[in-house]
């Protein structure tokens, strides 16, 4: 091997042992904590996630000191270092969970997917794969509740990001944050910066605990949905979700959860420093407003046609139009029940997303207000006096032409991608449900939003379950990344 290749070999093995050790090895020992607090000794199952945890961060310790260098690490690398971690973290936390409940491998690794992506759909339905009986939800122990939780919120700010603050001064960090799809900051220093986001993030996720707690929930169950919440994951203790709690001060609260998961962490900084006028000029705050006073409106229509107006209906519509929008996923309507022209208007709401630099899914409000913008541009060139130029501020941000396409493109591969999904999956899942229901499935899934048709269980075919995974993988990382590695390893080639 040339020497250029080994070294970019080298700092790419490192970074990525690194990474895959310590991110997975974090979510499988934290559950012993929590036997040692509630029970004062380890139980079996946390005893077993503890010891595989301990194995893997063992393991990648060893290799991480094999390959110890000093030289940075390139963008291409950093890409195929963050590719390399949605596809494999998923299967090193998977595999101790399959064995210690007993079930088939790609249940175990379904769930480790979903969680990581946060998206919240799961296979945990109390149904059979193969023969396997697979536990619904309220039949897990809480260690592998815990297990759940823990994957999302890591997920939801970013195994990558989450690793910085461990190997903050390692030359090439900055381009290891970007692969990740972060361009913005909180401070001009990356390390303060990812500092600062750990910080709000957890203050946040104790904040919420403490609110679902005084307002019904158990300590436990608070916390849980506190991660879930934050990271607009979607998990939940409850087979039901959250209407297993039949209550509305609880959906209140997690409202409140689900819109701060789904806010820029810089409007979050302009809370925390009450600069309230930056806050108000939010263009994500002022695109997600209107969104779901529209998609809101429109579900109210729906509502009216034929019937009387019932309130209680219409609030659990505003509740599942506001999960879908911050792609959090807490459910409290069937939705295969539910007519096809709201099942699409929460289609819509999961692929249009939350914001930028927050842990939701999506396209992202950003995207939906640049092309908004661009289309009123272009509109005003046609109708105002020749020599008008148009502004190209919106917020914080200046838009140009090339933003715009960026932003259509991103669009178009969403859409594209869900019809490609729900027509390979459609053979392979049960006559009981409608295109529509798979449609929905599909669209649930890219957006890592979690709201599920009640296709997604274990006895789903392993087709479905595969579609699904990659679906969640790619929204996660919204797709480009994944098409650029691609291309640059048949350039390789």
């Amino acid at each position: 091997m040339s020497q250029g290749k080994q070294g970019s070999v080298r700092p790419f093995l490192n970074y990525a042992v690194t990474v895959l050790s310590i991110s997975s090895s974090f979510i499988l020992v934290v559950p012993l904590i929590y036997d040692f607090i509630v029970y004062g000794a380890p139980t079996q199952v946390g005893a077993y996630l503890f010891m595989w945890g301990v194995l893997i961060l063992g393991v990648g310790m060893v290799l991480r000191h094999l390959t110890y260098t000093t030289a940075p690490l390139t963008l291409t690398s950093a890409l195929y270092i963050t590719l390399l971690n949605w596809l494999v973290v998923p299967v090193l936390i998977a595999m101790p969970v399959a064995r210690v409940l007993a079930i088939p491998f790609v249940d175990a690794w379904f769930e480790a997917v979903s969680g990581l992506t946060t998206t919240g759909l799961s296979v945990f339905s109390g149904s059979y794969d193969n023969g396997v009986y697979v536990p619904s939800v309220e039949e897990l122990p809480p260690e592998i509740l815990l297990w759940r939780s823990l994957s999302q919120w890591v997920g939801g700010l970013g195994i990558v990001v989450f690793m910085i603050v461990v190997i903050a001064r390692t030359p090439g960090i900055v381009v290891l944050y970007r692969s990740e799809g972060r361009f913005e900051r909180l401070e001009p220093s990356l390390a303060k910066t990812v500092r600062e986001m750990l910080a709000i993030y957890t203050l946040l996720t104790f904040v919420e605990t403490l609110v679902l707690r005084y307002t019904g929930m158990s300590w436990f169950d608070a916390v849980n949905h506190a991660m879930t919440a934050l990271s607009t994951g979607g998990f939940s203790t409850r087979n039901d979700s959250i209407a297993a709690f039949a209550s509305r001060i609880l959906e209140i609260t997690t409202i409140i959860g689900m819109w701060l998961g789904a806010t820029n962490f810089l409007d979050h900084k302009n809370m925390l420093k009450a600069r309230i006028q930056e806050l108000l000029r939010s263009v994500e705050l002022k695109t997600f407003i209107f969104l779901l006073t529209i998609l809101t409106g429109f579900s109210a229509y729906l509502l009216r046609i034929g019937s009387v107006l019932d309130t209680d209906e219409l609030w659990r519509r505003f509740y599942q139009v506001f999960s879908a929008l911050t792609t959090t996923g807490f459910q409290t309507v069937d939705i295969h029940a539910e007519d096809p022209a709201f099942k699409m208007v929460l289609i819509v709401a999961m692929l249009i997303g939350g914001s930028v630099f927050s842990t939701a899914g999506g396209v992202k409000l950003l995207r939906i207000a640049i092309v908004a913008k661009s289309l009123k541009n272009m509109i005003a060139s046609f109708i105002t006096p020749k020599g008008y130029i148009a502004s190209s501020r919106l917020g914080r941000y200046t838009v140009t032409p090339g933003l715009a396409v960026e932003a259509l493109g991103l669009i178009f591969i969403y859409v594209v991608t869900v019809i490609v999904s729900t027509l390979i999956m459609v053979p392979f899942v049960s006559s009981e449900y409608s295109f529509m229901d798979v449609f929905f499935e599909a669209a649930s899934g890219l957006a890592t939003t979690g709201l599920s048709s009640g296709i997604s269980s274990a006895s789903a075919h392993l087709v479905v379950k595969l579609v699904l995974m990659a679906d969640m993988i790619l929204g996660r990382l919204e797709i480009v990344p994944f098409v650029v590695g691609i291309y640059s390893l048949t350039r390789r080639r």
